[in-house]
């Protein structure tokens, strides 16, 4: 049995992939780091506005279902565009959303800059940041996933103690400027993000020759029809009729001689044509059977049952483009449904405690300190 030798481009697994990792780590602490400590940052506001936990378990609510949900739309912008340019639009969007929330002076106002804007701005970051990992890794995907965390867990550290010295030196409005100038970090680590091929390299895989075909395009990859084509051509070549086939193609055209043509003289009064005189009855016939023909697909094209069916056929026909788009088959896996029905459900009681955590302790007496 012989062995065949074919060239394979695969992601590096490494090298320019674990600066993705610390674009990634940087990506998240200057974005989404920010959010337990939601609670100390804008705890001072929300009681001066009077809404306090009820308020901000609306914000928070809403900017985590922005944020989960916006990850729907990653798939399709990263085919589109690149998973680097969505980078650096959920970055931008995150920064405008910390700086449009420091003139906030009602809750409507920092609903829909905090809660919507910064949602999609973070939801877009952390995505395309999953997104670089999984393109530049393969066997060491676990790995550089837990590196990022790893990072990102250090700003979750860090950011409270940073807040809080934020407040007491410049208070909230000054303060959130001032995290939204540090947010801008989160463009670099994007612009690490470079296209992976760019970066893949050539490895020699070593294949037997049963499987080669598996390496084919699809038309060419199923065996039974390359068997059933040979057998085909076994059963031809004993046939006589298949082998006067053969002969006939291999004799050139010039071989066949062609018929002369002689041209005959007609007799006369005949013509070439039989030209028959129509008379105007006939016309008429003629005319009103096409009239009527016309009427008939028109009547049909407006009736109401046909439109109707055009148009569900035409709905039917965008809805399944965008079900493609958007790769919502993964809905039809029941284990991928239940797991992310668990997942959701996490989320919620989790952060719902660290939001209430800050309000609770501050109940007790504790201070920022």
């Amino acid at each position: 049995m012989t062995r065949k030798y074919y060239t394979k481009m695969v992601p590096p697994d490494g090298g320019w992939g674990w600066l993705i990792v610390l674009g990634s780590s940087i990506m998240n602490v200057s974005t989404y780091a920010i959010e337990p400590s939601f609670g100390l940052l804008f705890g001072d506001l929300l009681k001066q506005l009077g809404v306090e936990t009820t308020g901000a378990s609306l914000v928070m609510s809403t900017m985590d279902g922005i944020f989960n949900f916006s990850g729907l739309f990653v798939g399709p912008l990263t085919k589109k565009y690149s998973y680097r340019k969505v980078a650096i639009l959920g970055a931008v969007l995150s920064t405008a959303a910390f700086l449009m929330t420091a003139p906030a002076n009602s809750l409507l106002h920092i609903l829909i800059t905090y809660g919507v804007l910064g949602g999609v701005g973070f939801g877009l970051a952390n995505s395309s940041t999953l997104v670089g990992i999984n393109k530049y890794f393969s066997k060491k995907k676990c790995q550089a996933v837990g590196l990022s965390m790893a990072g990102t867990a250090v700003g979750f550290m860090l950011i409270p103690q940073i807040v809080r010295f934020l407040l007491d030196e410049y208070g909230f409005r000054s303060a959130l400027l001032i995290i939204g100038a540090l947010s801008l970090h989160a463009v670099v680590g994007a612009c690490l993000f470079q296209p992976v091929s760019w970066h893949k390299k050539a490895v020699i895989v070593e294949v037997e020759e049963e499987d080669v075909h598996s390496l084919l395009p699809s038309d060419k990859k199923d065996s039974s029809v390359t068997t059933d084509t040979k057998n085909q051509v076994r059963s031809d070549e004993s046939s006589p009729n298949s082998q006067e086939r053969k002969i006939l193609l291999n004799i050139p055209l010039q071989a066949f001689p062609r018929k002369e043509f002689v041209p005959q003289r007609l007799d006369e009064g005949e013509n070439i044509f039989n030209i028959h005189e129509i008379t105007d009855e006939e016309c008429d016939k003629e005319s009103e059977k096409i009239t009527d023909n016309l009427n008939r697909e028109e009547t049909h094209k407006n009736n109401p049952k046909n439109r109707s069916k055009k148009t569900m056929k035409s709905l039917k026909s965008g809805l399944l483009r965008f079900f493609k788009f958007m790769d919502l088959d993964l809905l039809r896996d029941g284990v991928y449904l239940n797991t992310l029905y668990g997942l959701s459900m996490l989320v919620v009681v989790e952060m719902n405690f660290r939001l209430i955590l800050p309000f609770f302790l501050s109940d007790l007496g504790l201070t920022h300190y």
